[in-house]
């Protein structure tokens, strides 16, 4: 099991990043909103907890967001809805 390291979080050529069942732990930081080039999330299958950054919605890029089969809390947040690049949440 493992945490999301914010140091992790600094290419900004990063277009894909893909975490998905890796046993991360933890909230999703906040400085993923530094990734600003990233058009796919994934970190579904994982142990995250806490609630979805409303960070997330500077990824202007974002095509993909999927953080099903965590432990997340809370609403998705409305600005991370509105994204327009969004094609599959």
């Amino acid at each position: 099991m493992g945490l999301i390291a914010n140091d992790g979080l600094q290419d900004e050529q990063l277009h894909f990043l893909a975490l998905a069942r890796n046993s991360l732990t933890g909230p999703i930081p906040s400085e993923v909103a530094l990734l600003t080039r990233l058009t796919s999330l994934a970190l579904s299958d994982n142990s995250l907890t806490g609630r979805i950054p409303s960070e997330v919605a500077l990824l202007s890029l974002l095509t993909t967001l999927a953080l099903s089969d965590n432990s997340l809390v809370g609403l998705i947040p409305s600005e991370v809805a509105l994204l327009s690049s969004m094609s599959s949440m």
